[in-house]
């Protein structure tokens, strides 16, 4: 499958999809203005260029959009209105899921109090640890939740679905499938250059017992 995507990487995850069957594109969304320029994070818009990208990267699909879904955060439903506005396919509606949102949260209350205490890489952390973090489901119950709602959503052969999250949901994914272990974590996360980029994707297809998945130009089965 080709596509225009802002990392030479996401393309060469592209190619390595057949796109005869149903793919699944996992996206973190377009680039957004800085958080502390809004008054809370869920209303932080995407920037001119954020839209221009997500268009082109729309624009460049050959294929149909199946189904789009995006966490019901503004930034990620912008995101896939600019890419339904490039693709030219106006009839898709965007689907608002949580699942793009919030998957690994138990009890928003107590998730809240564990995020402030932690952060993103202490709640990292925490899920290698095996040690319960209150308000939050522990990582494979979290992936299996959003792999779940990837797999049960579209499913139309010769079509792309596409599905608009977070860096952290991506985080989740790529620890639970790559590494669950320290020193991968560290690999994977030591770094901005590792971390998942604004509208960087990773590729999925087949069923969710058995997928293939094509990140940074390398495809792992599970």
């Amino acid at each position: 499958m080709k596509i225009w995507a802002p990392y030479e990487s996401m393309e060469k995850s592209a190619n390595l999809c057949n796109e005869k069957r149903n793919i699944k594109l996992l996206l973190r969304h377009s680039i957004r203005y800085d958080h502390s320029k809004k008054t809370t994070e869920d209303d932080t818009e995407l920037t001119p260029d954020g839209k221009i990208i997500a268009r082109r990267l729309g624009k460049s699909l050959l294929i149909p959009i199946g189904t789009i879904s995006s966490s019901p955060i503004l930034r990620c439903i912008d995101t896939c209105k600019e890419i339904i506005m490039g693709k030219g396919e106006n009839n898709v509606e965007v689907i608002s899921s949580k699942m793009l949102q919030i998957p690994h949260i138990e009890n928003k209350e107590k998730a809240g109090e564990t995020f402030s205490k932690l952060g993103i890489n202490g709640m990292l952390d925490g899920f290698l640890s095996g040690n319960k973090m209150p308000g939050i489901y522990n990582l494979e119950i979290s992936v299996k939740r959003i792999i779940d709602y990837i797999f049960e959503t579209g499913n139309k052969e010769n079509t792309v679905d596409i599905f608009c999250t977070h860096d952290f949901q991506l985080a989740m994914l790529l620890l639970f499938i790559y590494g669950k272990n320290y020193a991968y974590r560290q690999t994977l996360f030591a770094g901005s250059e590792n971390w998942p980029f604004m509208l960087e994707g990773m590729f999925l297809w087949n069923d969710k017992n058995k997928f293939n998945l094509s990140w940074r130009g390398k495809i792992k089965q599970l």
